[in-house]
């Protein structure tokens, strides 16, 4: 299968069909609020996407005053934005999936928030947005899906909206989880890393590094959930180790780089083990490792806070 970039319409549909769209969902919202009351509270539904919403929503808690201005970017079912209104922050966001803001819509008035704070809109969403009008602005499972160019286009209109000391809270795909993960796309990286760093393909002849590492070492083929949307489209990645300089390119400072849910044993071994055995050592250990070096080949995603100088 030849994967390919998507248009922002064609994730949308791709999300609407095998995450937003079915009957019935996690409570997502549930267990991040009780996390955010109990740091060491079990979560019922998916541990990795709750994870990373408690570490963003405990760093607002900690360090932005409540009352605050918050844009939540393909903000999916909302959760996010709902446990920071429940908070005292001003929230808002959009998601391109029309099945996943009907959703957000429908959490937010169970909850007796305001529906009409989510919107079905793509990046544009943020060309008609005031200078300096918001205080954070949150991006989470968003870049990966993006075009270079579409990334460099949201990095200069989230600067211009934030106000000065404003934080801009963004994750990214993990280039070097491929080490750990003990595939074919770990061949892939390390033939890249060598012939990006050596020059060495002109010493093969009618082969590439790949292929020639492919005859030496056999890995299995990386294996993908049905719904995944990485199965058949392109994403993109970052290296952790030289992000600071992604972001300073566009106006930004890390202020950290964490790592939310790390993978306790490689992928190809999970099947070893009970799932459930995995998940619950990984829910025990994973919040305790996030500033942990080791979780930085670990963790599948990395998440940047940055701030507006």
């Amino acid at each position: 299968m030849i994967k390919k970039k998507m248009s922002s319409e064609k994730v949308g549909e791709e999300f609407s069909k095998k995450w937003w769209g079915k009957k019935t969902l996690p409570n997502l919202y549930e267990d991040l609020i009780n996390k955010l009351s109990d740091r060491s509270y079990i979560t019922k539904s998916s541990a990795k996407r709750v994870n990373r919403a408690f570490v963003v929503c405990e760093y607002i808690l900690q360090n932005i005053k409540p009352g605050s201005r918050v844009l939540d970017m393909a903000c999916g079912l909302g959760f996010v934005s709902h446990c920071l209104i429940k908070k005292g922050y001003r929230a808002e966001g959009f998601d391109v999936s029309e099945s996943g803001i009907e959703k957000a819509r429908d959490a937010a008035t169970r909850l007796k928030q305001n529906p009409e704070m989510f919107t079905v809109s793509d990046q544009r969403y943020l060309y008609n947005l005031p200078e300096r009008s918001f205080d954070v602005v949150l991006a989470l499972g968003y870049f990966r899906y993006l075009e270079q160019s579409e990334q460099g286009d949201i990095y200069k209109h989230v600067l211009r909206i934030l106000k000065k000391g404003g934080i801009f809270i963004v994750d990214h795909q993990n280039i070097l989880f491929e080490m750990f993960a003990l595939n074919e796309d770990s061949l892939r990286f390390w033939a890249d890393f060598i012939d990006d760093n050596s020059g060495v393909r002109t010493l093969f002849d009618k082969q590439n590094i790949f292929e020639a590492l492919s005859k030496k070492i056999k890995f299995p083929k990386r294996k993908y959930e049905d719904h995944s949307i990485s199965k058949t489209m392109l994403t993109d990645s970052q290296n952790p180790l030289t992000y600071a300089s992604v972001a300073e390119r566009y106006g930004f400072k890390v202020e950290r780089i964490l790592y939310p849910y790390m993978e306790i044993i490689p992928p190809i071994l999970r099947d070893e083990i009970r799932e459930e055995e995995i998940e619950a050592l990984e829910e025990k250990v994973c919040l305790e490792k996030i500033n942990d070096w080791r979780a930085m080949f670990m963790c599948y995603q990395f998440l940047a806070i940055l701030k507006k100088e």
